[in-house]
């Protein structure tokens, strides 16, 4: 499989993001935006900011939360799969979408 391989499978283990992470001045939860984009992969949702600051967001749990999908980084469902959450449909959008 292609993505295996790629920069999106390696987005959550990568060095040099990793080392990102690490800094005190890191605003780690805005980086995982990107790097883990899937809510599911995450073991805490940001709900809001304490007086607006983004170093100081506000975490719940999340009830979602796939510790075992968590290291996939950017997958296949990240771009390829789109939900509704009023009418609960989904839809696949295939490889060039």
């Amino acid at each position: 499989m292609e993505w295996k391989n790629s920069t999106h499978a390696m987005a959550l283990r990568d060095i040099q993001f990793q080392s990102e992470l690490t800094k005190e001045d890191s605003p780690k939860w805005l980086c995982l935006n990107c790097h883990i984009p899937v809510q599911n992969l995450r073991e805490s949702v940001i709900t809001h900011l304490s007086d607006n600051d983004i170093f100081a967001p506000i975490k719940t749990a999340n009830p979602n939360y796939d510790p075992e999908l968590q290291q996939e980084g950017v997958t296949c469902i990240s771009c390829h799969v789109r939900s509704d959450k009023k009418t609960a449909k989904s839809a696949i959008i295939g490889p060039n979408g």
